[in-house]
């Protein structure tokens, strides 16, 4: 990622936008004891080599990338890859066009549009009172995470991968 591709060098400089970026302080000091040079995303130049922030791009940022000698660290389509509940979704769908058993991932249930799946799931498990891992559509690092015994206390419109 943080290796340049041949061509005229911009400098290492990486753009960081402070307002989003939690641990911007900390990415500061790795960049610049790398012998990075850092500035704040209200800087408005274009010498930059990495633009950093916590939120996804606008296409008119992707547009006036100079690539190769410019990266920035989210591109647009890959929440299909980090959020929960889509990963669920690609996962599923994937198997299901797979010919042969794709064990990459426990079965999962993303509610509450699977609900009516997992409630029958529990019904039918041979074990008595399995536990369930639930996890929120809307949270990250592992916020809100929590066990159930028992899916049908779940609430019924709140976004969650079970």
């Amino acid at each position: 990622f943080f290796a340049m591709a041949e061509g005229p060098d911009p400098g290492l400089c990486c753009r960081i936008d402070t307002r989003s970026v939690a641990g911007a302080p900390l990415l500061e000091r790795v960049l610049q004891a790398k012998g990075w040079t850092v500035e704040d995303a209200d800087h408005k130049t274009n010498d930059w080599s990495v633009w950093w922030r916590t939120h996804r791009f606008a296409p008119i940022h992707l547009k006036h990338c100079r690539y190769p000698y410019q990266r920035l660290n989210h591109f647009n389509g890959t929440q299909a890859l980090t959020q929960k509940d889509k990963l669920a979704k690609v996962l599923a769908s994937l198997q299901a066009t797979c010919e042969f058993p794709f064990p990459v991932a426990p079965v999962t249930y993303v509610l509450p549009e699977a609900r009516p799946m997992l409630l029958a799931a529990h019904a039918q498990s041979m074990t008595a009172g399995p536990t369930w891992i639930c996890k929120p559509t809307d949270s990250s690092r592992g916020r809100g995470i929590f066990l159930t015994q028992d899916p049908a206390r779940l609430e019924e419109d709140v976004g969650m991968v079970v």
